[in-house]
């Protein structure tokens, strides 16, 4: 296990609990990083991993879902720890257990309503990543300004910079 063991120690740093994983699963569903279930007797944890370098995009997916848990909207896992071993940058989060029973109807109402929960500006707090991607959230007071620069604008200047001349 001592490729977790930097995880452990941080796992065990955020929450002030003794951590002595006796299972790791590898886990589907990301096409960018790798996932696992890290649990043991009493905790189980969702561990996402990619290479080293990429903490600020977890840093990232951190303060998204605390932003999302604050909007007391949706049910969102909370983040445990996350860092940059020298190896592997991570994620910690808390397990939610998926049974495929979800209601969609629900689901739908309750993202209608995270949107409903606005700012005066526009943007966000830091820069995030769709995906790899860089995406950038330059607070803006204007909704089109933001909108054509820092999203459509800034994937339209990715493409022309990857060799895409054609039009919309």
């Amino acid at each position: 296990m001592s490729r977790w063991q930097s995880i452990i120690d941080d796992i065990e740093k955020s929450t002030g609990q003794a951590f002595a994983p006796d299972q790791q699963r590898s886990m589907s569903g990301g096409s960018i990083n790798d996932a696992f279930l890290l649990s043991d007797a009493k905790s189980r944890y969702f561990v996402k991993t990619n290479q080293s370098g990429r903490r600020a995009m977890f840093e990232a997916e951190a303060l998204g879902l605390q932003a999302i848990a604050d909007s007391g909207t949706l049910k969102v896992p909370r983040s445990i720890c996350f860092g940059d071993d020298g190896h592997h940058s991570y994620i910690v989060l808390q397990y939610l257990e998926m049974n495929g029973s979800a209601n969609q109807r629900q689901l739908g109402e309750q993202l209608a309503a995270m949107h409903r929960v606005t700012s005066a500006r526009f943007g966000w707090e830091i820069d995030n990543t769709i995906g790899a991607t860089h995406q950038p959230n330059a607070w803006n007071n204007d909704w089109l300004e933001f909108w054509s620069e820092q999203r459509l604008g800034f994937q339209l200047r990715l493409a022309a910079g990857q060799g895409y001349g054609g039009e919309l």
